[in-house]
């Protein structure tokens, strides 16, 4: 049976929760794990999470990061080439595809205004899109609106519910 592990911030922890308490499963002839903590930029999960995927040795990652990099300070190209080594670091571990999610949208990001972060997540997302490989691949995460956000950053159940769906997708078309 292949594994698969989603990794990621806070909204991939919350997602670990949902799914526990609404007996969802990802996949039935997958293995899949769920790991998330809030917080987590890009260069965090490198530096403290990379050991889970040496322990689970998953054959897919499904990675949800980048909307706790996005900030005034740094530009989308480094963002994204920021994502791009964590997910070539995961394939040198052996892990055969990674599918990194694209960066869903905020209602109340910190330290910018909504408009800016808009604009940095629409640019990031197009230049992830832009770097897929054969082993790298991209989702976009569709259909989130603002009823699925219950502080402006993080799911409510619905959009827990939909995150699982787009995420399920995801694995599906890969395995």
């Amino acid at each position: 049976m292949s594994k698969a592990l989603v990794l990621g911030h806070s909204l991939v922890r919350d997602l670990d929760l949902w799914t526990r308490e609404t007996s969802s499963d990802f996949l039935s002839n997958c293995e899949t794990h769920v790991y998330g903590i809030g917080g987590r930029t890009t260069a965090l999960i490198s530096k403290h999470d990379i050991c889970i995927v040496r322990w689970i040795q998953p054959s897919i990652v499904f990675l949800q990061v980048g909307g706790n990099d996005i900030s005034i300070g740094k530009t989308a190209k480094e963002i994204v080439d920021n994502q791009m080594k964590l997910a070539r670091e995961i394939l040198r571990i052996g892990t055969k595809r990674v599918i990194i999610g694209s960066v869903i949208g905020r209602m109340a990001p910190r330290g910018m205004t909504t408009s800016q972060y808009k604009n940095k997540r629409k640019k990031v997302n197009k230049l992830l899109k832009s770097q897929e490989s054969a082993k790298i691949k991209v989702w976009d995460h569709k259909n989130f609106h603002q009823c699925h956000f219950r502080d402006g950053v993080h799911l409510t159940d619905k959009g827990n519910e939909v995150f699982f769906f787009s995420i399920r997708h995801a694995l599906h078309s890969v395995l």
